[in-house]
Parts: C-alpha cells; structure tokens; sequence
C-alpha cells in the first residue's frame, strides 16, 4: 500500500511471507547423535510487516529514505553447536523476532560533491529456549535460551562516504571522482552454544 502526500514524498506499508522447507540432519549419523538430535528439521515461514518513506527534497538535492519493520519468524531453522561428540545440527524453534529500522540520506552540498551515510538498527533474537527431548520430555539438551541474538545479525550498521567529481579539460563527458568511504559492522554471534 503506498500514499503520496506530494509529489516528492511516497510513503508505503508492506506486508509479505516466506517460506523454507524442511531437510535431513546428515546422512550417516553416530547413535549419540541419533539419540539426542533430530533426524529431520521442519520448513519455517517469515511474516514481515513494513512501513517506511521515500523523499526527494531541496530541489531534487537530497534523497532521504527510512524504513521500520517488524518480522516474526515462526518455527524458525537454526544451527545449534551441542559440543563434542555430538556436533552441530539444524533444529525447529518456537519463535524469532526481528526488529529494526534503516535510513539513508544522499545530498549534493555543492556542484560535483556528493555526501551519503546509511544506518541500520536490528534487534534480532530467539523468543522461546531450544531445547531437545526424550520421549518422556526430559531436556537432554539446550540449543539456545530466549533472547539470545540470532546468528549472523549486528546490532548496528552504519556507513558514510564523501565523493567530488569534476570535468576533465580532455575528452568531451570525461569526468574524474575521489571517493571516501567508511563502514562500521557491530559484533555479532556466529552460532548458538
């Protein structure tokens, strides 16, 4: 659904779906393993809700752009490390959320210099503790416990960069730039323990 309230404005809400399958945990499998780690993991589904805008402001001099989300990830595939002579392997848990915003911003301060940055803020985390049982549900293992990061998700991103260009007095269209750029990456986790 999108609204524009100028031409230079549009604002939008998205919401959308998608969908993994399901798969083996390995195909020769030792029989500590068998006993605690599922031989399959189950197909996981993202529900994702949107709502963001896009601008072109100052004459066409600035471009800005911000966006929020929402997503719950139900039954979500994760890789859980159980340690020595078990390894690692894809389990189903309960639930994810996943929350966040994004903005960037693109100015022409003057003739040929450009001035952009971008930021990123995610709260990624598991709502339910991973956990594996028996047959008479006793844990025999905890992949993860509620509120652990996800994997692979940093807190922050953020980047900027600065670039000149300018004609050449050779050549008709030739231009020439200098760029600068910098990014920063927050830490992250690169599995559950």
């Amino acid at each position: 659904v999108t609204y524009e309230p100028t031409d230079d404005i549009l604002t939008y809400f998205t919401y959308s779906e998608g969908v993994r399958i399901g798969g083996p945990n390995g195909t020769s499998r030792t029989p500590l393993q068998q006993a605690i780690v599922p031989g399959t993991f189950e197909g996981d589904k993202l529900l994702n809700y949107e709502a963001g805008i896009k601008s072109t402001l100052l004459d066409g001099r600035m471009i800005a752009n911000a966006t929020a989300f929402m997503m719950d990830w139900e039954d979500y595939q994760i890789q859980a490390d159980f340690g020595a002579g078990i390894g690692s392997a894809i389990l189903n848990a309960e639930s994810a959320s996943i929350n966040g915003f994004e903005a960037q911003l693109a100015y022409l301060a003057a003739e040929g210099l450009e001035l952009s940055g971008a930021i990123t803020y995610i709260d990624a985390q598991n709502d339910e503790d991973i956990e594996i049982t028996d047959e008479n549900d006793v844990v025999l293992a905890i992949g993860s416990v509620a509120g652990d990061p996800l994997p692979s998700v940093p807190e922050w991103k953020f980047s900027a960069g600065v670039q000149y260009t300018t004609p050449l007095n050779f050549g008709e269209g030739l231009e020439a730039y200098s760029r600068f750029d910098y990014a920063y990456t927050g830490e992250s986790v690169n599995g559950t323990s």
